[in-house]
């Protein structure tokens, strides 16, 4: 088990936010601005932890990213097991490396508006 202690092992990513790069077309967030009282702005603004990278967080974290949550911080000092394979979002590779730097480092590449990615490898 590993204790926080320092963050020198604490890795960041981020999605790419094609909202800046592409101004003139309607925007990736189109259909959320039809629901009333939706605030794509408010959604960025917001900052959310998730405690654990395996089962529930593995779902939660990829989809918060696509959405446009502004910041995810993922805390999991487990490592990837061979077993979690078929049921968690992780690939081959990923086997023997930390949970919560794999997740962010794949969420990373399904957001597209800028949604910052804290993996914290510790419990």
């Amino acid at each position: 088990m590993r204790i926080f202690t320092d963050s020198k092992s604490i890795r960041r990513f981020h999605c790419q936010d094609l909202r800046r790069r592409q101004a003139d077309i309607d925007g990736i967030d189109d259909r959320q601005k039809r629901i009333p009282g939706f605030s794509q702005e408010a959604l960025n603004r917001l900052r959310v932890g998730v405690i654990g990278a395996g089962g529930l967080g593995g779902q939660f974290v990829p989809a918060a990213a696509k959405k446009g949550v502004g910041q995810i911080d993922v805390y999991d000092g487990d490592d990837v097991q061979l077993s979690n394979l078929n049921r968690q979002f992780f690939a081959p590779r990923d086997v023997g490396k930390n949970k919560a730097i794999c997740l962010t480092r794949h969420a990373a590449h399904l957001g597209y508006m800028g949604t910052r990615l804290v993996a914290v490898p510790y419990y």
